[in-house]
């Protein structure tokens, strides 16, 4: 009927002809594409009168309609495409002021290992299947959705959060139970349109960006694009543009914290850590870049420079006649992918002329599952070369006694976890003593990070273990104080009488000096 209002209204409007075409259906039953053409004759007749042709133009119609579905559809799924889903959306908004609309981006976990395991039909019966699914959840009206590219697909719902979440989850349990030969996993970014201006290729983009944040997340499959995160990858942006420039100028800066033994109060070595003194933020601290630079890269460039500042501040103090003590220095698993990385620390070595063991290489868990056989040939390199391996963050995450037997470790550095479990609770107490008697009988030092209060100092002492590195130490200090508590002073922490006193009865190794602090 729409053809034919339209056509009332122009008539009304004094418009005295035009053209429609619509279908109609002929005697037979059959329904065909008719083109009608009418003028409005004005012959003094006292009754409107009109003349015109009707052309049937069904074959020529049902191409242009072959042809339009063609442009605007996946052939495969029947989705629109992305060019057409854009287009749909924008009109869609603004015909819909009032409507609350949310704009999803999915694709399926792993759809890649699919295909290889199940062939091209499989994967293209899931996507068919997704579209089947997608199609009936959606009012046809005022819903629509896209596949944009291979297994990525795309929805634009009305309702608001509940009903964008109530979507999510129907589909997402639909599908669990698609196949028993394969999980099929979807995750899925939400944007929602705050404000109909707003071009659909942009959400579109926003909730891609929301969707990474949870890509591989075993505990949620959606995100939303919100206040926090566009906040997020604004300050993301905003460290991703000057970080090759804050390299070259030097603002990223070498702070060490010491390493103490508990009995004495003697500083016996120290952690390599990192600040950005930025120009005009201030000092910025390690979580705010570290995590995004592991993420993009730019932590090998990172690293490596720290190892530098390293080696140049062990070698300074060599040259004025201290005894200095080993380093230890982060390293990321992306440096593995080197295979001449053993080659490169010894050349850093050489450089500065230093003993290898100076240069304490510390490993946390992520290294270990990248590829375990080259970690392994690497690690064995450098430790034949005379390197030192820490395990950090020992007892948290996926590590485990397997690493402990595999890999060439000759330090474990036991997570601040073990430390306040080992005062607060009996099982926590048993784990802490037992993983550091297991550490010993494999020959390996140990150092317990995260010690803030005597009682922690306390319970390393007495289960075994007697070099710490913490708040109740010392705070990470840049290399200047360092030099200055370390050679110059010359003095010990203050070590508590009760420390004293354990120390005394273990015969472990005490101090006279004068204390570098008292509480």
């Amino acid at each position: 009927m729409e053809p034919f209002d339209t056509c009332l209204a122009r008539l009304a409007l004094g418009i005295r002809s035009g053209e429609m075409t619509v279908r109609l259906r002929r005697r037979d039953g059959q329904y065909i594409w008719c083109k009608i053409t009418y003028t409005k004759l004005d012959d003094g007749e006292s009754e409107e009168r009109y003349i015109g042709t009707l052309n049937d133009v069904d074959a020529t119609t049902r191409t242009e309609q072959a042809l339009r579905l063609r442009a605007e559809h996946d052939p495969l799924t029947g989705a629109f495409n992305t060019q057409t889903f854009f287009e749909k959306i924008d009109k869609l908004i603004k015909n819909r002021p009032n409507e609350q609309y949310c704009v999803l981006r999915f694709d399926v976990a792993g759809f890649k290992a699919i295909n290889e395991s199940f062939g091209l039909e499989e994967g293209n019966r899931l996507l068919r299947g997704i579209a089947r699914l997608i199609r009936q959840r959606l009012i046809p009206e005022k819903e629509i959705f896209a596949r944009l590219t291979a297994d990525v697909f795309a929805v634009c719902l009305t309702g608001g959060t509940e009903r964008t979440l109530q979507f999510i989850q129907n589909l997402s349990l639909r599908l669990d139970h698609y196949s028993d030969t394969f999980r099929v996993k979807l995750f899925f970014g939400i944007c929602p349109v705050e404000n109909s201006r707003t071009p659909a290729h942009i959400l579109c983009d926003w909730a891609y960006l929301a969707q990474k944040t949870v890509k591989g997340s075993d505990i949620v499959n959606f995100a939303f694009y919100d206040d926090a995160l566009r906040k997020r990858l604004h300050d993301e942006s905003y460290i991703t543009d000057q970080m090759y420039e804050a390299l070259e100028k030097h603002q990223f800066r070498l702070f060490l914290q010491p390493k103490v033994q508990i009995s004495s109060g003697r500083i016996v070595g120290a952690e390599a850590l990192v600040r950005w003194q930025h120009p005009t933020d201030g000092l910025i601290l390690p979580g705010r870049f570290v995590p995004l630079f592991e993420r993009n890269g730019f932590i090998v460039r990172l690293d490596s420079y720290i190892w530098d500042q390293t080696c140049q501040i062990l070698r300074t103090w060599i040259d004025k006649q201290y005894d200095p003590m080993p380093i230890s220095v982060n390293m990321s698993r992306l440096h593995f992918n080197d295979d001449d990385l053993p080659n490169k620390l010894v050349s850093l070595l050489n450089k500065y002329n230093l003993p290898r063991h100076m240069l304490e290489l510390e490993l946390t868990e992520s290294a270990f599952f990248a590829n375990e056989p080259r970690l392994k040939r690497l690690m064995n390199e450098l430790r034949s070369a005379g390197f030192v391996f820490s395990m950090d963050d020992f007892g948290t995450g996926y590590s485990s006694l397997s690493t402990l037997r595999d890999l060439p470790f000759n330090v474990v550095k036991l997570d601040r976890a073990f430390i306040s479990d080992g005062t607060t609770n009996k099982r926590g107490q048993i784990v802490a003593r037992n993983t550091i008697a297991l550490a010993r009988d494999l020959d390996m030092s140990i150092v317990a990070e995260g010690v803030e209060t005597k009682e922690h100092a306390r319970f390393l002492l007495n289960s075994g273990c007697n070099c710490a590195q913490g708040f109740y130490y010392s705070r990470p200090v840049d290399t200047a104080e360092f030099e200055v508590l370390s050679f110059v002073q010359e003095k010990a922490f203050w070590v508590h009488p009760q420390l004293k006193q354990d120390a005394i009865r273990l015969g472990l190794p005490i101090s006279t000096e004068a204390p570098i602090k008292e509480y």
